[in-house]
């Protein structure tokens, strides 16, 4: 990854398990959280030896970042939280966007329109450790594993709603095939018609997917 285990990416880097030697990891705070907020973090982590940005106020501006089958990584700050109005594609092949936090301070992307949505559209893309807080009724879908990709995975996630009456119509759509969906908990009220599938095989091509230890 052209930076030490002593300099500030190779301290970061030297604490992700399966981390490629030529992997690069990218951050993404808050653009106005003053403690490890974007503007924050890129004092402290400055473009690196390729002149590549590392540091970013979005998760897709990040993945735009990355690069294919390089085996990438977007860490989000702990206590992130994106406003999400319309839909995010995150398509980048071998890339995995890990969030950091525990509970409420775990990174946490806020769907704020009927239509806003997070597209996994690549192969190999990891998901893990975000929130999903549903703020609107009605939300078509929160997580789409992409039909026509492979061995995509989604673990440790939480997908949870702001008040009664915020809903996902579906949580997850399960269309990409070899991919794995584990140990996420996904809370849906009993009292609503909004919400119908937590996690959906309707359409797609889902085959050899593996579905385990999820908590609805």
């Amino acid at each position: 990854m052209l930076d030490n285990q002593l300099s500030r990416y190779g301290a970061v880097s030297r604490n992700l398990p399966e981390l490629s030697p030529a992997s690069k990891v990218f951050l993404v705070g808050d653009s106005d959280d003053t403690t490890v907020g974007s503007a924050n973090l890129g004092n402290e982590y400055p473009s690196d030896r390729d002149g590549v940005t590392r540091v970013y106020a979005t998760i897709q501006a990040a993945v735009n970042a990355t690069r294919a089958n390089a085996g990438d990584v977007v860490l989000v700050m702990p206590g992130y939280n994106q406003s999400l109005q319309g839909a995010d594609s995150w398509n980048v092949a071998g890339v995995q966007v890990i969030g950091l936090g525990n509970g409420q301070n775990r990174s946490t992307l806020t769907f704020d329109t009927t239509g806003a949505t997070v597209n996994l559209g690549a192969d190999g893309v990891r998901v893990s450790n975000l929130r999903f807080l549903a703020s609107v009724s009605a939300i078509t879908r929160g997580l789409d594993l992409d039909t026509g990709f492979f061995g995509q995975r989604v673990d440790n996630c939480y997908f949870q709603y702001d008040t009664n009456g915020d809903d996902f119509v579906t949580v997850i759509r399960a269309g990409a095939k070899h991919s794995r969906i584990e140990d996420n908990y996904i809370a849906m009220e009993p009292d609503t018609t909004g919400p119908s599938y937590g996690i959906s095989l309707l359409g797609g091509d889902p085959d050899y997917t593996t579905i385990q230890r999820n908590t609805l």
